[in-house]
């Protein structure tokens, strides 16, 4: 009995790609797309003689990998233009400014000569506070600018297991 030579192709699990190929059936020419868009299924790049069927997949793939490096490397720039990123807050008219830098680290506090009188540390207390939170709020608003220009068009998409950086 003799032995017949069948190979079996397996492709995306789509209709019509895993098909038996008989060698009596290579003249055939191939049957159209089952998806209907014109592109050739895994095995009829196969039957056409091409050495890796897998190849136009694999360059897309390369180019949202090379996509993806982009933007991370967009990402990285844009943090670190934000560690640099100073802001200034004040309270009091004045009296009191705070300096930001990066993430939020006081850099400097300066006070008023009029506001240093001995027993009346709660007004300093909280025109220090209020200096505070007024550089921070600058501060935010000028590292969300940066995060958003970095990011582009995913600017304000919430992805899920993506940090909220903007």
């Amino acid at each position: 009995m003799a032995r017949r030579a069948c190979a079996v192709t397996v492709g995306f699990f789509t209709p019509g790609t895993v098909r038996a190929r008989n060698p009596s059936t290579a003249s055939r020419s191939p049957s159209p797309s089952p998806s209907g868009d014109g592109e050739e299924t895994i095995d009829q790049r196969m039957e056409n003689g091409d050495q890796n069927p897998y190849l136009p997949r694999m360059k897309d793939l390369n180019a949202l990998m090379q996509q993806a490096q982009a933007m991370q490397q967009k990402l990285q720039d844009a943090q670190a233009k934000m560690a640099e990123t100073i802001a200034e807050g004040s309270s009091g008219g004045g009296l009191v400014t705070v300096v930001l830098k990066g993430a939020g680290e006081i850099t400097s506090v300066k006070i008023d000569d009029s506001l240093m009188v001995p027993g009346d540390t709660e007004i300093l207390a909280d025109l220090i506070v209020a200096a505070h939170a007024d550089a921070k709020r600058r501060l935010d608003v000028v590292n969300a600018d940066l995060m958003r220009e970095a990011a582009g068009p995913l600017a304000g998409m919430n992805i899920p297991g993506m940090p909220k950086l903007f």
